[in-house]
């Protein structure tokens, strides 16, 4: 598809016109249980080492609201509301053919022309994957040391390092990395960060935190080994993109906005599940709880922070400025990433802005506008309200970067087959897996593509650089190694489908083809493997016999040969 920046082809309106019957073909077979009337809908993003999706309803926050809503004064960021008489599709059609972004029209190392990354005025084609644990890990002993994993989960000597990681997560085509970091990160000596608990750490580095071998991770504390991850990503010519992953090294992927209180989606979570963060909070919070206070300033600041370090490294692509705000209405958010996106170009504008979606719904509003209710976004995929509220922001500078995910992170009720059993309309989660003799599920391309094109595909047809920030999933789940038990019990009625895939790994597949399809990029969760929901590139053994349980084995081909064939590799 040929995407322009000034006008639509007739190939892009044609698209649109056959999205609409697409997704009225849709609804009519899966009706409108996309979103059931609880915020329990909510779909989640993923997670590392022990935590997992969840289906615990979301409650009421007493959270302070963010900020006042500035007005928008770019006429080119005004959009009369859609015309209500139309279908969320026709409503997008009509919004592409007439919307003009903005443009900055300004020179620096990275910018986005025809909706692709430019990087010193050449096309960067970016072949991104992530590489998380310097935001902090959750363990069950309530600790969240903030430290890379470069080779084992428990961090035994196996040998490996950053730098020869690097150098093979290059050699396999990747040639960008998402670098998870929390607030605590950018904290020069920050606690977390620090003590090693190896023997021949020099003396006033050892402690308890930390558990790399230092003579494979010499570093004096989590600020040293981000720089330090720049400097070798940088030797390696690897592009770097930051991610402010949360609010707080405890919090970590529970938060979904920057003050954000308990009580959090896994409090009530069974499964002998040990790492709950009920006693942590970024926002004002009772008795007995910790709050790691965090706002609107303190994430300008460090944003701040970021965009004046990256001036020393000019591998840093841009800043991905919070991890799936699921908890904004699309018009809080829009006005946040607004104001970072004046902090960046202030302080570094050679830098891109990376912003995420919202979710299907909020600890407030059970639903926010995502087109038809027949697909449910994932936390951070939601743009639809662009339409309504267009971001004030560059095109030329700017980066949508949703992220997606299928059943093995959470089983959304438009992965129900509905063929099979009507009664499984609007299910989703346990509510499916143990309904009757269990919800089948079905993995096909013309049911799933409506719900991305609604949810951010549209903007990349008006020429806005796309970048999946997170798409993953554990290839074996559910019956595989690395399932919970209680979801491998749950879902054991789902058969292999087409070439024996099982069924997360049938939805991988869709998306692979849809992305190829759409000419979108994406980074993939994750390269290490200590995501328990998804897996990564590499892989490991799942058996939990001490410490061999995550050890990093070889390289997970069948994802590669999926991501190089994305890659056109």
């Amino acid at each position: 598809m040929i995407h322009n920046l000034n006008r639509l082809s007739g190939k892009t309106i044609a698209k649109h016109t056959f999205l609409a019957a697409s997704i009225a073909a849709l609804t009519a077979c899966v009706g409108t249980g996309g979103e059931s009337s609880s915020s329990e809908a909510v779909g989640v993003g993923n997670s590392s080492t022990a935590q997992t999706a969840s289906s615990v309803p979301v409650v009421a926050s007493s959270a302070p609201a963010v900020s006042s809503v500035a007005t928008v004064s770019s006429a080119a960021s005004v959009s009369s509301a859609p015309n209500a008489s139309l279908t969320p599709a026709e409503q997008i059609a009509e919004f592409v053919a007439s919307y003009q972004p903005p443009q900055s029209g300004t020179n620096g190392i990275f910018r986005v022309k025809n909706g692709k990354v430019i990087k010193n005025g050449q096309e960067l084609p970016v072949r991104c994957g992530n590489w998380f644990g310097l935001e902090g890990q959750h363990e069950a002993s309530g600790e969240a040391p903030m430290e890379l994993y470069i080779g084992n989960m428990w961090w035994d000597d196996t040998g490996r390092t950053m730098e020869n990681d690097m150098t093979e997560i290059k050699g396999l085509g990747f040639n960008t990395i998402r670098l998870p970091i929390a607030p605590q990160t950018l904290v020069k000596g920050h606690p977390d960060g620090q003590g090693y608990r190896d023997i021949n750490a020099p003396a006033d580095l050892k402690g308890q935190n930390l558990k790399n071998i230092y003579s494979a991770y010499p570093y004096a504390d989590a600020y040293d080994a981000m720089i330090g991850f720049l400097e070798t990503a940088e030797s390696e010519n690897v592009n770097v993109m930051i991610d402010i992953h949360s609010c707080s090294n405890y919090v970590g992927w529970r938060a979904g906005r920057l003050d954000a209180q308990p009580p959090w989606v896994d409090a009530n979570r069974g499964d002998d599940y040990e790492f709950t963060r009920e006693g942590y909070s970024c926002g004002p919070a009772g008795a007995g709880i910790t709050v790691h206070a965090y706002n609107e300033a303190k994430w300008l600041a460090d944003i701040e922070t970021i965009a004046k370090l990256a001036m020393d490294h000019p591998n840093v692509i841009g800043i991905d400025i919070f991890n799936e705000p699921w908890d904004y209405t699309w018009d809080q958010w829009a006005t946040l990433a607004e104001k970072a996106y004046k902090v960046i170009e202030q302080h570094n504008p050679n830098l891109l802005i990376f912003v995420q979606g919202i979710s299907g719904g909020n600890r407030v509003n059970d639903e926010e506008p995502h087109g038809e209710m027949a697909t449910n976004p994932n936390w951070g995929e939601n743009f639809y309200g662009f339409m309504n509220r267009p971001l004030d922001i560059p095109q030329d500078r700017l980066v949508i970067s949703p992220h997606t995910y299928g059943p093995a992170v959470y089983q959304q009720a438009h992965f129900m087959n509905l063929d099979k059993d009507p009664t499984c309309e609007g299910l989703h989660g346990e509510e499916a897996a143990n309904h009757g003799s269990g919800c089948d599920m079905i993995m096909e391309y013309d049911r799933l593509k409506p719900g991305w094109e609604e949810h951010f595909g549209f903007l990349r047809d008006l020429g806005y650089a796309t970048v999946i920030g997170e798409w993953g999933g554990n290839r074996y789940w559910p019956t595989g190694g690395g399932a919970r038990q209680s979801e491998a019990e749950a879902w054991s009625h789902l058969t292999n489908g087409p070439g024996e895939a099982n069924i997360d790994f049938q939805w991988q597949r869709q998306f692979a083809k849809y992305l190829k399809e759409e000419d979108i990029e994406s980074c993939y969760w994750g390269i290490n493997p200590e995501s328990s929901d998804t897996g990564g590139v590499f892989e490991h053994g799942y058996a939990r016999d001490g410490k061999s349980w995550g050890l990093w084995d070889g390289v997970d081909n069948v994802k590669m040969n999926m991501l190089r064939d994305v890659w056109g590799m």
